[in-house]
């Protein structure tokens, strides 16, 4: 079955995708802070989606067909941000596809080495490595596949162990990472 009859239209691999057949699980991403969502929602209004957002295609017939969304949870937004809130028709989202290969694992490495948007900070960037070694990578190859120092993942892995209350002061920008860092270190017990 080719993809025109599931209501997507195809161009090299990149994908034009009824927006409702877009898959957001929110936990796969280690953003906090998704910036000026309305700035880029005006800017694709304007300049049309100019980077596709990769995602897995799941279910083969028209009723089952989705794609999970891995990377560009940003665009995501903004593209649901000017449907929801503009009330502008943007029926479709340009999609690349990941392939069958493709596993949770390279999708959390592709969020921080592909990313050409907003950078994450140190408490996003743990967020991402918390998930990693979750699924069993150590912290000496993601340092290597990231192109970071192990101690930089170390800092970020120790941002993401914080209590809730204690990320809250990052997130609210109220403390630097870098200073929550030096408390961090001082007072083992937070």
């Amino acid at each position: 079955m080719g993809t025109k009859n599931l209501g997507i239209t195809r161009g090299a691999d990149i994908f034009k995708v009824p927006f409702e057949k877009i898959i957001c699980e929110p936990t796969k991403n280690g953003r906090i802070d998704y910036g000026d969502i309305e700035g880029l929602a005006l800017s694709i209004l304007e300049n049309g989606q100019k980077q596709p957002i990769h995602a897995t295609k799941t279910g083969n017939t028209p009723e089952t067909l989705r794609f999970i969304l891995r990377d560009g949870f940003r665009r995501y937004a903004a593209i649901k941000y000017i449907r929801e809130e503009l009330k502008q028709d943007f029926p479709y989202i340009l999609v690349m596809g990941t392939g069958r290969n493709y596993t949770e694992i390279d999708g959390l490495f592709e969020q921080i080495v592909s990313n050409d948007g907003k950078p994450f900070n140190m408490l996003e960037e743990g967020n991402v490595y918390k998930a990693l070694t979750s699924q069993g990578e150590i912290e000496s190859t993601i340092a290597k596949r990231i192109g970071k120092s192990p101690q930089h993942v170390k800092n970020c892995l120790l941002l993401a162990e914080l209590p809730a209350n204690l990320k809250e002061y990052i997130i609210n920008d109220h403390i630097s990472c870098t200073f929550m860092l030096q408390l961090a270190r001082e007072h083992v017990d937070y």
